[in-house]
């Protein structure tokens, strides 16, 4: 119905499994990771949802040219500004990420 596995955790009793699932992911048996993997359950949600925005911005710079999206990009142009105040709690990774893509920290 939904084509994912991202349940939030206030989404009823399936909420609360998958909140479960991920807390104790690494007691839980070969099986039922690779079940859930399988079924491309997410274990972390942040950095997938990180990732996609990411994936996001770099579409946008293929399409334009730049990192510089403007405010009519609603959802991608606040995860930009969200990233520039940051800048000095992203992980080294993250800054590395962001600027071999070329982005521009001004704010």
């Amino acid at each position: 119905e939904h084509g994912h596995c991202n349940v939030p955790k206030n989404h009823g009793a399936l909420g609360t499994w998958v909140m479960h699932q991920r807390t104790t992911g690494s007691k839980l048996s070969e099986g039922r990771v690779r079940a859930l993997d399988e079924l491309g359950f997410t274990w972390k949600p942040r950095e997938s949802a990180w990732n996609a925005r990411f994936e996001e911005l770099a579409n946008y710079k293929r399409e334009h040219g730049d990192c510089d999206v403007p405010s009519n990009h609603g959802t991608l142009y606040k995860w930009v500004n969200k990233q520039q105040k940051r800048k000095n709690k992203l992980s080294k990774g993250r800054v590395e990420a962001l600027n071999e893509l070329g982005f521009t920290w001004k704010l």
